[in-house]
Parts: structure tokens; C-alpha cells; sequence
């Protein structure tokens, strides 16, 4: 399964002036430096937790449905399947009926089940099952929660610190080791790590 962001989010989870006044940083000659590294801190947040912040829209892509009916989408949270789109040997496009199908948002990973034949159909063409996702925990930075946007500031802000000592890309530095905390509650939960607290 391939996908394709269709919709980045607006706007960052921290602002330039959270930054700021996060890091004491009182002159604008860096605003430019210190935005990419805000950029480049949301996004090793999102993949080390595997968690999308601000929502965005994602396009997911197969040949057809999987042989027993249930796909699993890998991302979250979702806060809606905006549309999935089948498309024949020609290419032409045929939207479904959001009652052809099911979608459970609860489960990690979500499932999607188609419930009618128009919806089990097989595509005709390569990549010709299409799936947009509105993932994200919301439209604004006070939907995600409080220890996400610490890390970003953390992060970021410990980029820019050290920016006279470090070569490379953003995101090839060293992560501090305060970071790792505030990640690991939104990771998802394996049967490994419910085993590891001593739960069944």
C-alpha cells in the first residue's frame, strides 16, 4: 500500500512566538532558522510516535480490497474516511456510497469493510482502489495534546541551542534524551509491551 499527502496541515502544532518564549529568544533574525527547525521537530514527533498532530489529509492506495474484505490503515488518530474511490479499466473514477462500507475508527489500527457488492467490487487498473483520510487530532494546535508540543519545543529548541556545534540536517541530529517520555504514550501498544508491564 502506497499513500500521498494531499493536504498538509495549516499551520504548525507551536508557533514562532511559543518558540520564543519557550527558548527566551528575543531578536527575529532567526525567525526563518528557527521555523525549519519547528517544521522538522513536528515531523520526527509524528513518526517517532506515529501520531499526525494538526489534521491533514492523506490518500491511500491499492489494487483492490485484501482478499477477506477488512483493510487496515496505517496512521492515526483518523477523524474521518473522506471519500474512496474506485476506478474502472479506463480510468474513470466512481465514488462510493459511505453506506457500502464500514469503517472502525476506534481500533488501532482502523478498519475499513466493505458491506455491499458495489463496494466489494474489484478494480479494473493498477493503484485503482483510492482512500482519502482525514487524520490529525484536530484543526487547531490546542487539539493536540500538551506533551506533543512540548517535544516539538524541546526539540527544536535544543536544534537551535546547538546549532553552532551540529552539522547536518535536522533531522539526522542527536535527540535528547528528555524527549523520549513525552513520545511514548501516544506510540501504538504492542501485545510485547502489555506483556513488559506484566498485564494479559
Amino acid at each position: 500500500m502506497s499513500r500521498l499527502l494531499v493536504t498538509p496541515p495549516a499551520f504548525e502544532p507551536v508557533s514562532l512566538a511559543d518558540f520564543k518564549a519557550h527558548a527566551k529568544v528575543e531578536t527575529d533574525a532567526d525567525d526563518l532558522l528557527i521555523g525549519t527547525y519547528i517544521t522538522a521537530a513536528r515531523v520526527h514527533v509524528e513518526a517517532s510516535a506515529q501520531t499526525l498532530l494538526i489534521n491533514q489529509t492523506w490518500r491511500f492506495f491499492r489494487d483492490a480490497w485484501p482478499t477477506d474484505g477488512a483493510l487496515d490503515l496505517p496512521i492515526r488518530p483518523v477523524q474521518m474516511i473522506q471519500s474512496i474511490t474506485l476506478y474502472d479499466v479506463d480510468g474513470t473514477p466512481a465514488v462510493l456510497n459511505p453506506d457500502t462500507y464500514k469503517a472502525d475508527l476506534v481500533s488501532d489500527p482502523i478498519r475499513i469493510q466493505p458491506v455491499r457488492a458495489e463496494a466489494r467490487a474489484i478494480s479494473q487498473c493498477q493503484n485503482g482502489l483510492e482512500i482519502d483520510v482525514l487524520a490529525g487530532f484536530g484543526p487547531t494546535s490546542l487539539d493536540v495534546p500538551a506533551p506533543l508540543r512540548l517535544a516539538i519545543l524541546q526539540l527544536a529548541a535544543f536544534w537551535y541551542e546547538n546549532r553552532s556545534t551540529l552539522t547536518g540536517a535536522p533531522l539526522s541530529l542527536p535527540i535528547p534524551d528528555l524527549i523520549e517520555p513525552l513520545l511514548a504514550p501516544f506510540r501504538p501498544v504492542t501485545l510485547g509491551l502489555w506483556r513488559a508491564s506484566g498485564r494479559r
